[in-house]
């Protein structure tokens, strides 16, 4: 239950107490929101690992001639 206190908080789920049991609902503009912001920042880890094998790779070629 605790990551999905931690979802409600993050306002990415909704709870709703119904008798014993709390219902969870997903709320889809923060979900959207929240995968819109990863795809950014996994986009620009990837620039990143890409200009660090660039120069690793440019730094081989210089050694061996």
């Amino acid at each position: 239950m605790k990551h999905l206190s931690i979802l409600s908080e993050a306002e990415l789920v909704t709870s709703n107490r119904v008798g014993r049991e709390a219902r969870y609902t997903v709320c889809p503009d923060q979900l959207s929101s929240a995968a819109e912001w990863i795809a950014d920042l996994a986009a620009d880890w990837n620039k990143r690992l890409q200009w660090i094998k660039e120069s690793a790779e440019s730094t081989d070629k210089s050694g061996l001639t």
